[in-house]
Parts: structure tokens; C-alpha cells; sequence
């Protein structure tokens, strides 16, 4: 059985005569900034119980700038399925990692699965605490190997009961632990010009994996807007200062 919600977040829009990002992802390429950043504004969210501030900014940026920057750059082109998904999320649960077989083991990890209106997984953001960075180098890195393969583990069995996950955020304190990401860059063949936009995890999933970095500082200044940033894929144009 699953493990039963540790939170749950609702998601609504403040003006549902306003623009939507549903009316984005309908007409992608005739949607000006002005619209975007209104869909984006239009979203609201609310929160049952004592949600940890780390999630709940997950959750927004995922709504607003990782929706809005997806649009700007064209990524949306490359991970469409995810991106459109976005727009479908009616509700999130927020789960603890657990692991074991008699006695089950909490780990610094929280599952924060995005669902649709019927209550179906499109989305999953496994959310490191700061705790999961803590103890000797050796340690953490096993730990983090071990996080990431669990990971792929989770969404691989959460996308076989009903097929309808579309995408996988993996989510660490700044700094981004640089063996996950590179030990993701290796799996989603990121030496690829295109394949590293696309993200695409092998099989069996086959949909993409984004990581996003958390600054801690400005999160506990509740700088919500700027606390999370795209650490994969990398949308800066290499070089484009120099050229200019």
C-alpha cells in the first residue's frame, strides 16, 4: 500500500475569467508574454497543513517560472508532453520516503506527485531535505547514487499502473550535487545537441527528468520567486556575451 499523504496542496486558478494555462498549452504559439505571465499569475495555490516551506516552493516555481521558461526558450517543444501536463494538475500529495520490507525506514526525501482531476499521477518531484547532504563525502555520495536509482524506481512503478506520468523533477539545496548530475546527464545521453533539451530517461519510462536547485538562504528570507532555478537542462546560450 501506499504511504498515506503527508500533505496536500490544491491548485486553482484566482480568475477563472482570466487567462489559464490551459488556454497556453491550447495555443502555445500565438500566446504573447503578457498572456503567459497572466496564466502564470491566475494560478493559486493552496495548502492543508503545516506544508514545509521547500516544497511549496517547488510546487510554485513548477507552475509559474518553470511553465513561463519552458514557453520563452522553446522547451516546451522538447519535453511537450510534460510541459503540457502542468496545465492538467488539479491537486498534489506529498508523501515521505520510505523504504524496507517489515520495518520501514524514513529517509531525508519527500515524493511530491502532481495528479490530474481524476486523481492520476502526471508528475513526480522527488524533494531532497538538507539532511540528505549531511555525513562524510563517501557516505553521501553512495547515498545520492542510491537516491537517484530509487528515484527511477518509484516513477517506474508509478508510470506502470496507469501510463500517465509525463515527467520526473529531481530536486536538491543548493549546491547541486554534481554526481546526480552527472550521473543524469550520462542517462539521458545529454552529449546529444538535441536529446539533452528532450531529457528523455531509457526505458521503461521514456519521458524526461529535470533537476532544479534550491537556494536555502533566500528561501528562509521567503523569497519564494527566486529561491529555485533549472540546474538541467541548461537553457544558457553558451558564449553569447562574448559574441556580442
Amino acid at each position: 500500500m501506499p504511504n498515506p499523504a503527508t500533505y496536500k496542496l490544491t491548485v486553482t486558478t484566482t480568475n477563472p475569467s482570466s487567462h489559464t494555462l490551459n488556454e497556453v498549452v491550447g495555443n502555445p504559439r500565438v500566446t504573447s508574454p503578457i498572456d503567459l505571465q497572466a496564466a502564470v499569475g491566475n494560478i493559486k495555490l493552496e495548502v492543508e497543513g503545516d506544508c514545509p516551506r521547500l516544497v511549496e516552493a517547488v510546487v510554485r516555481y513548477v507552475f509559474t517560472e518553470f511553465f513561463a521558461l519552458a514557453h520563452r526558450t522553446g522547451l516546451y517543444n522538447r519535453q511537450k508532453h510534460l510541459w503540457e501536463s502542468i496545465a492538467r494538475v488539479n491537486d498534489i500529495v506529498v508523501n515521505r520516503v520510505k523504504e524496507g520490507f517489515l520495518m520501514k525506514t524514513d529517509f531525508p526525501y519527500l515524493d511530491v506527485v502532481f495528479q490530474d482531476a481524476k486523481g492520476r499521477p502526471v508528475i513526480l518531484a522527488c524533494v531532497a531535505e538538507p539532511d540528505a547532504m549531511h555525513g562524510s563525502e563517501k557516505d553521501v555520495d553512495k547515498n545520492l547514487e542510491w537516491a537517484l536509482k530509487s528515484l527511477k524506481q518509484r516513477a517506474e512503478k508509478m508510470k506502470s499502473k496507469g501510463g500517465t506520468l509525463a515527467g520526473v523533477f529531481c530536486v536538491y539545496p543548493e549546491p547541486f550535487p554534481e554526481i546526480v548530475l552527472r550521473q543524469v546527464e550520462k542517462l539521458v545521453g545529454a552529449e546529444d545537441p538535441v536529446g539533452k533539451f528532450e531529457s528523455i530517461m531509457p526505458e521503461p519510462l521514456l519521458i524526461p527528468i529535470d533537476l532544479l536547485e534550491v537556494d536555502m538562504v533566500k528561501l528562509a528570507k521567503d523569497d519564494h520567486s527566486n529561491s529555485v532555478r533549472l540546474i538541467h537542462p541548461d537553457l544558457a546560450v553558451k558564449g553569447r556575451a562574448k559574441a556580442d
